[in-house]
């Protein structure tokens, strides 16, 4: 059983090294999505500080310190971000069906959402270990971000960024598998990042969104992608409410893999790939 495990899983492993492999080959464009992301976080905190100061409805919510904390903190963590990771993990992927290379997963003895789903892990890893990670570092020693709320706010931080992951791995899948019936999903790949980042928390924090806006982004998975983190990193979740947030966004992770199965399940019988 042990070895039927092992060698169901190892393939998916190898693809898991390949891309973070070919991502170390590709460094200096993660490199210069620090850069983007350094002035665009630097931006950010001047805007909204402007915005704090003139805002009692921001001061209520937020102090200074924790504005500028959860603005910083959003952008490191920003899985919409301008740059390599998003272009690699979505559009890679709709350029591989386009071609007709996809054939190539498709007659593979694996799972083609696990795969993609493993390409996505690396990609994700090498840009938290090369991105989020020296960003933390430098804001951390300037004093724009403090350390966790709390030693167990800091590890269900990572269970809830793990979650995020899911969650945005769940929606690209989506857009990978409608790219299989449409010529251009270039416009719904376009509507996500502009959701994700108004509902996601990274653009305008959730709890200062309008009643209507925060109801619908209440129950919709963007807010699973960077608030709930954020919100749980800051200690602003506790108790039953941490707990609940965090079962949101496991319930969301799953929901939309298993989505992704019904939906490939539909679709896959009709790929016809021409070529030779």
């Amino acid at each position: 059983m042990v070895r039927a495990l092992r060698e169901s899983v190892l393939p998916y492993v190898g693809t898991w090294l390949a891309t973070f492999r070919s991502c170390w080959a590709l460094r200096m464009e993660f490199l210069i999505s620090i850069v983007v992301a350094f002035l665009i976080a630097v931006i950010m905190r001047s805007l909204w500080l402007a915005i704090h100061s003139a805002s009692e409805t921001v001061q209520t919510a937020f102090t200074d310190r924790e504005m500028v904390s959860y603005v910083v903190m959003s952008q490191i963590i920003n899985l919409a971000r301008i740059g390599h990771t998003n272009r690699r993990i979505v559009y890679g992927a709709m350029s591989r069906i386009a071609r007709g290379q996809v054939a190539m997963d498709l007659i593979r003895p694996q799972v083609f959402q696990l795969t993609r789903y493993a390409e996505w892990l690396a990609v994700f890893t090498f840009d938290a270990l090369v991105v989020g990670l020296p960003l933390w570092l430098v804001f951390r020693l300037v004093g724009w971000i403090p350390n966790p709320a709390s030693p167990v706010h800091g590890i269900l931080f990572i269970v809830s960024l793990a979650a995020a992951w899911l969650v945005m791995s769940g929606i690209h899948y989506l857009i990978v598998v409608i790219a299989f019936r449409s010529t251009n999903v270039f416009g719904i790949q376009m509507a996500r990042v502009a959701l994700q980042e108004v509902l996601g928390g990274s653009l305008i924090p959730i709890a200062l969104l309008p009643g209507a806006l925060l109801a619908i982004a209440s129950v919709l998975p963007f807010q699973a992608l960077v608030f709930t983190p954020v919100w749980i990193y800051l200690g602003r979740f506790s108790g039953a409410d941490l707990a609940r947030a965090l079962l949101v966004q496991w319930g969301w992770a799953a929901l939309l893999a298993v989505a992704g199965m019904l939906i490939w399940a539909y679709v896959r019988p009709r790929v016809v790939v021409f070529g030779g």
